[in-house]
């Protein structure tokens, strides 16, 4: 049996709960629920945070053993006086304190023989298998641990680990980069068949709502006196959407766990980066999202020599040219007009007169692709 064991360092002790739900789920299971307020937007939140089985290797898993002080029986707690309380008070799961509660009640008497695994001081779970290093509330350590999280802006490596990408697992299509939920539906085909577009997304559209209603971004109607009351009532928050903007920084989104980020649209003239932030393409995701689109965009195409690429490269910047691992001290161009000279000579030396050549701030690419020419002393795209 392997111990799950959730380490997080802090030097403060506060005494914490952790009551798992969903214990015998078969997708995610043993749920653990963080539940805060955000007084400033009148925002309550209750937020599940679970064991995903198709992303975790569970081995041995199936192991009833209990590493706990050892198995008790229903019917051996009610001999000794115990309550539902008190399976609260240590941690139990929800599941079992609700049986228990049955069980006791006489709702159902054939909880009788199951067992209980009693666990130690810090350690959860139906068999004891879950620990957090700290004493702090479960909601204090989801702060914590968003809080220690460091900007991937300039993080150049992530874009070899996909994993980092926020995916919507419910549409898969041939796009630049994977979808967030926020770009389905959004009025921009970003799948090569417009699978993120469906007749479904034009429906919602023409939703009319009535003359005493406000109608959110996504289709949804809801009383008009709801509109700007600080207590968001549309489901991608629109109708508080000025009340957001005003009181809550989006860069801060890959920072927090609060919903108005979870929820957030983003303009049409921005990208998503995945977790409510939104940026124009020009500018940096704190995750990285912007990295991976921009690495795929710029990849070298197929019909262009290596040499044209990479002076095309050169002259997107630095950035770009970091990114797709190369020095940008190999670049020929600077400002000296002499080097400038010599980069433009390159180019007619190197590259055709026409060939393929992607720009990062192409947001409909692979749809419309750029097609660079060289025309006298001049170079277009």
């Amino acid at each position: 049996m392997i111990f799950y064991i959730l380490m997080i360092e802090m030097s403060l002790k506060i005494h914490g709960l952790f009551h798992l739900y969903h214990t015998n789920s078969p997708d995610n299971k043993d749920c653990l629920y963080s539940f805060t307020s955000n007084n400033i937007v009148n925002e309550w939140q209750l937020i599940s945070y679970c064991i995903r089985n198709d992303t975790t290797n569970f081995e041995n898993d199936s192991d009833n053993y209990c590493h706990g002080d050892r198995d008790y029986t229903f019917e051996e707690l009610k001999l000794t006086n115990v309550d539902s309380y008190d399976l609260y008070r240590w941690s139990a799961s929800i599941e079992t304190i609700d049986k228990y509660e049955k069980y006791l009640t006489g709702v159902d008497f054939s909880f009788g023989n199951h067992s209980y695994c009693n666990c130690s001081e810090n350690w959860f779970g139906i068999r004891c298998q879950y620990s957090f290093d700290t004493r702090y509330s479960f909601e204090n350590i989801i702060e914590h641990q968003f809080q220690e999280k460091e900007s991937l802006a300039k993080q150049y490596d992530v874009v070899n680990d996909e994993f980092l990408l926020t995916c919507y697992k419910g549409l898969r299509c041939h796009s630049t980069i994977c979808l967030d939920w926020r770009e389905i539906c959004d009025g921009i085909y970003n799948c090569e068949h417009g699978e993120d577009e469906p007749s479904e997304c034009f429906l919602l559209e023409l939703n009319q709502c009535a003359t005493d209603e406000y109608r959110c971004r996504n289709g949804m109607c809801i009383p008009r006196n709801f509109l700007l009351d600080f207590s968001s009532d549309c489901s991608d928050l629109s109708d508080e959407h000025e009340t957001y903007n005003l009181r809550l920084d989006n860069s801060l989104c890959s920072f927090t766990a609060k919903l108005s980020c979870d929820f957030r649209l983003c303009d049409s003239q921005q990208i998503s980066c995945g977790d409510g932030q939104c940026q124009k393409i020009s500018q940096r995701c704190n995750n990285g999202h912007d990295l991976f689109l921009r690495y795929n965009i710029l990849a070298i195409p197929s019909n262009t020599s290596f040499q044209c690429w990479f002076l095309m490269l050169c002259m997107t910047g630095e950035v770009n040219t970091d990114l797709m691992g190369y020095n940008y001290h190999d670049c020929l161009s600077s400002d000296d007009s002499a080097d400038k000279y010599t980069f433009f000579y390159s180019f007619r030396k190197i590259c055709p007169s026409s060939f393929w050549f992607q720009s990062e701030v192409n947001s409909v690419y692979p749809f419309i692709r750029s097609f660079g020419s060289i025309c006298g002393r001049a170079l277009f795209t």
